[in-house]
């Protein structure tokens, strides 16, 4: 990572911006800490302020490396806030950057979603609408951006220093309140779910996620560090240090789709990678025996955590995936007893307060579905699976392997609402972008 930096000539202008996204990744990481580890009493507002003013003083393009770094602790920050503000500021910088063809799909779902307000009986959450969307705009912006001064590169490193603060929170978190990671497993939960330890008031912000969202952050974390090494960015020791924290991590939240995930991705890194280092093409091969053998070491030497993995597939109800199944048979039943959803949809910020069912969707697809209808499946799917195709045609395969880890992981959970697994679609596309350098021959 050292090298990457000290291996670009900068302009003293790119020093200072190099100099200044750091201290901003070092002031929000330093917040985050001060208030979740030692307990301070840090107002929501000057994130805002701290995120606001590092946008302000930035380049466009490292304003979208450090939205890269706040993507995986946007859960514990005023996110309802920092996108609108990101969203800004960057129409303000750089507007033209932006494809019409990604405007009018962003403007097209705005209004979609507008349209179903006047048919709803209960009060709109303005903010949550507002920071949706944000959301959403954002994710077009960037896919449509190809400007040639965006080092995605740089953008795919900082998501993954983002994720490591991410998860070094989590487990810190964890620790605090739970007495040990070890003694949370004994005791039947797993990590991730840090408000629950906490018993924290609804609304109030914290370092938290669920645990399979955990464990989709943590195999995208692994496939992208793997990408970076790919494109001879960092060391084989920075992969290894990365990739045994986010491994770790993963293997704790005991999620299912996450040891899924890291399955298909092994197979297709040991199947599709070629990396040589010095003369010898052995990279992938140690990485396979690393990746694989730190967590065979781990789960053979510590019988807490043996017997938590072992029961998650064992003895939860597996048949239903527990209980996915049936939600999904649940929800599949509404939309049949209400045709007219299939094709108008709910909406996606209030969908569980039109369907008034007792869980929410554990499906990306049958949430899209219900809230969009037949036809928004098909206007989010038609886009992604053309750039998928596009990318797959110009460029190596080994650059698609981020997109298929992270599709995977969100089938077990949602990807609208909430839509922290939506900035791993950001991620995977900026993954298939940085092989751009890399044609296929």
């Amino acid at each position: 990572m050292v090298g990457y930096l000290q291996g670009m000539v900068y302009s003293t202008m790119d020093r200072n911006r190099i100099i200044l996204l750091g201290v901003s990744v070092l002031a929000v990481s330093a917040l985050l800490i001060l208030r979740d580890i030692f307990g301070l009493p840090i107002n929501k507002f000057l994130f805002v302020g701290v995120v606001s003013l590092s946008c302000l003083m930035m380049n466009y393009s490292y304003i979208i490396a450090f939205f890269f770094f706040l993507m995986p602790i946007l859960n514990g920050l005023p996110g309802n806030f920092i996108l609108p503000t990101i969203s800004i500021i960057l129409i303000m910088k750089k507007g033209s950057l932006m494809s019409i063809n990604a405007f009018m799909y962003f403007f097209l779902l705005l209004l979609f979603e507008i349209f179903h307000f006047p048919f709803y009986s209960f009060s709109i959450n303005f903010p949550l609408t507002v920071g949706y969307l944000s959301a959403i705009f954002l994710l077009c912006y960037m896919v449509s951006a190809n400007a040639v001064s965006i080092d995605y590169n740089r953008c795919l490193l900082f998501f993954c220093i983002g994720n490591a603060i991410f998860m070094l929170l989590i487990l810190g978190l964890s620790i605090k309140y739970g007495g040990s990671v070890a003694s949370l497993i004994m005791e039947g939960n797993r990590i991730g779910e840090t408000k629950e330890l906490v018993h924290s008031l609804d609304g109030e912000l914290m370092i938290s996620a669920n645990p399979n969202g955990l464990g989709a952050y943590a195999i995208t974390g692994a496939a992208i560090i793997f990408i970076l090494y790919k494109n001879q960015i960092i060391n084989i020791l920075t992969m290894s240090s990365f990739i045994i924290l986010f491994l770790l991590v993963g293997t704790f939240s005991l999620s299912r789709t996450f040891f899924l995930c890291l399955a298909v991705f092994l197979i297709l890194v040991i199947n599709t990678a070629s990396i040589k280092v010095g003369h010898k093409n052995y990279a992938k091969m140690l990485f396979f025996v690393m990746s694989v053998g730190v967590l065979l070491y781990m789960i053979a030497n510590n019988e807490l955590v043996y017997d938590a993995v072992y029961n998650r597939f064992m003895q939860d109800d597996v048949s239903t995936a527990s209980g996915r199944t049936e939600i999904m048979e649940m929800y599949h039943d509404w939309l049949m007893q209400n045709p007219i959803y299939f094709f108008t949809g709910t909406g996606a910020i209030h969908y569980q307060e039109v369907v008034n069912l007792p869980s929410a969707c554990h499906n990306a697809m049958q949430q899209i579905l219900v809230s969009y209808g037949i036809g928004g499946l098909f206007y989010f799917a038609i886009p992604v699976f053309s750039k998928v195709k596009f990318y797959y045609e110009k460029f190596k395969f080994v650059y698609l392997i981020p997109f298929i880890v992270v599709f995977i992981s969100v089938q077990a959970s949602r990807v609208l609402n909430p839509w922290n697994n939506l900035y791993l679609f950001f991620v995977a596309f900026y993954a298939m972008k940085s092989g751009q350098i890399y044609k296929k021959i």
